[in-house]
């Protein structure tokens, strides 16, 4: 039997949709970020962190979005060390643990992913894109089951999420429900008809029916 693999990878790369919302305002590294001036938001940002009077708050904020600009210029090691320093600031902030799972899913270190994930669902239980994050990473684990719950749960709340969808129908062929995983397909393709991964994730599925 063919094996149907998902890939996450595009969808983990649109890692940073929605920058922080800081309570201090750096406006040149916010402009430069948007500009997706990566070099220029790290130089800002490191500027606005040396201005005096900055609280915990502000510092924390400012370190996520430095790390921001730096995972999207591929500097890892650099995001990770602004990640951390920031969760110094504030212990309980779930974007944070967001942050550091979708980088640890970058670097396909897909256990730490999860542990991530999982720690930023402990601190807003709502949390519909710690479920996604956790879904994929699990997904790459090969944990099937735990995934599908996940994917569930996302799906509750954002029901046009069709990468999303996609991986459920993915894991449905998995667990030995093809015709599931059809449905779920035509759901994408119907609101989508040119949408190519659901046009190829229904050819290869329907192959491997076909071959069954």
């Amino acid at each position: 039997m063919q094996k149907l693999v998902f890939s996450a990878s595009v969808v983990l790369l649109t890692v940073l949709a929605v920058p922080p919302a800081s309570a201090y305002d750096c406006p040149r590294g916010d402009a430069a970020f948007d500009r997706a001036e990566m070099d220029r938001a790290v130089q800002a940002y490191s500027t606005c962190l040396s201005s005096l009077g900055l609280d915990d708050d502000d510092k924390r904020d400012l370190f996520i979005a430095r790390g921001d600009s730096y995972v999207l210029l591929g500097q890892f090691v650099d995001a990770n060390l602004d990640y951390q320093v920031g969760l110094a600031f504030d212990r309980e902030s779930p974007e944070i643990f967001l942050r550091l799972s979708r980088l640890s899913a970058l670097q396909e270190e897909h256990a730490d992913a999860v542990r991530h994930a999982t720690q930023a669902i402990s601190l807003d239980s709502e949390s519909v894109e710690g479920r996604r994050l956790r879904a994929f990473s699990r997904i790459a684990q090969g944990f099937m089951w735990q995934a599908f719950e996940d994917l569930g749960f996302v799906l509750q709340h954002r029901s046009g999420d069709h990468e999303v969808r996609l991986a459920r129908a993915e894991v449905l062929h998995a667990i030995g429900e093809s015709e599931e995983a059809l449905e779920e397909i035509a759901i994408v393709l119907e609101s989508e008809p040119e949408n190519t991964q659901g046009l190829r994730l229904r050819d290869t599925l329907n192959e491997v029916l076909q071959s069954e």
